[in-house]
């Protein structure tokens, strides 16, 4: 099945120097398959939240993120709940998680649909050299996804065979910025999607992939 990961990207210690999404709540979506890669769906800032629409029984699932704390050690606040029983950032809640400096722990739900996918919106490893996935759309595309850890990347396109979405809500399109599928589609869409982190959050807007 398909899962979601929560975490907070706390810029400090053995990852102070993480280049994206720092001292943000991340996101993840996975599809619970090994071999395939995880998928950034959302970079949260304090007072933001995300949507997972349709997640069980057409009720929504949503992340918000009440408060963080940069210090030794960072704290985020987040609360995680479903449109039919919606939770208050000003209502009193047990402690906060800690933020993680090394691997995160994982905390799984399933998803009803384990057949979504992106785009990685990161840099990877392709034939020794640092690659993005718009790279591996410009030319030479079946060839280039035939490559080790390519299609994994780059499921959407490469078309693997699973479905493409849009982020929902707001995510890091690079130099401390935020940005929305929505905005994306309002104006200047080609030129947006040519970056790498818009292009693999808005593969629908982008025209990268259909529904």
């Amino acid at each position: 099945g398909a899962y979601i990961y929560i975490m907070f990207n706390r810029a400090a210690g053995p990852i102070s120097g993480v280049p994206g999404s720092r001292d943000q709540v991340i996101v993840h979506s996975h599809t619970g398959r090994w071999y395939d890669a995880s998928f950034i769906v959302g970079s949260l800032s304090q007072g933001q939240t995300y949507t997972y629409s349709n997640w069980i029984n057409s009720q929504a699932l949503i992340v918000s993120v009440c408060s963080i704390t940069l210090g030794d050690p960072g704290v985020a606040r987040v609360l995680v709940y479903t449109s039919a029983n919606p939770l208050s950032c000003n209502v009193s809640t047990p402690s906060p998680t800690k933020a993680v400096t090394a691997s995160p722990t994982k905390s799984p739900v399933i998803a009803p649909d384990e057949n979504l996918c992106q785009d990685s919106s990161e840099l990877f490893n392709y034939r020794n050299k640092k690659k993005t996935c718009f790279f591996i759309a410009k030319k030479n595309t079946q060839t280039r996804c035939t490559f080790s850890g390519v299609a994994d990347a780059c499921p959407v396109t490469c078309q693997v065979g699973c479905q493409c979405f849009d982020t929902e809500g707001r995510f890091d399109r690079g130099n401390n910025r935020t940005a929305t599928c929505a905005w994306v589609a309002r104006k200047n869409t080609d030129k947006r999607c040519r970056k790498n982190a818009i292009r693999s959050n808005c593969p629908l807007t982008c025209g990268v992939c259909s529904a």
